[in-house]
């Protein structure tokens, strides 16, 4: 059964998933001012082990722009790394990669 979360921002989402995150003992890692970085790079870097998730996040009807897709891309292709983008309707399928050993 999916958990509907009622609509957030993205802020508070990132939020949400960083505090899941750390609780399940990763290492998360966000860019606070992307103007400064390269164009597209994922919203967070989560570690936990030999695993690393990329983690694009989108609220609403927003949806990854090419930039951000291809860093995705590129990060898929690295030997134990999840790229993936997500929204809030996602949460359920996304605790489970998180909880995934």
């Amino acid at each position: 059964m999916r958990t509907a979360l009622p609509s957030i921002s993205e802020r508070a989402f990132q939020a949400q998933v960083v505090a899941a995150a750390e609780a399940l003992g990763y290492m998360c890692y966000h860019t606070h001012d992307s103007r400064r970085s390269t164009p597209g790079f994922p919203d967070l870097i989560m570690v936990k082990g030999y695993r690393m998730i990329a983690l694009e996040l989108k609220v609403g009807r927003r949806k990854p722009t090419p930039a951000q897709l291809v860093w995705l891309a590129a990060l898929r292709d690295v030997w134990q790394v999840d790229a993936l983008w997500a929204k809030p309707d996602d949460w359920d399928s996304l605790m489970e990669l998180l909880k995934r050993e």
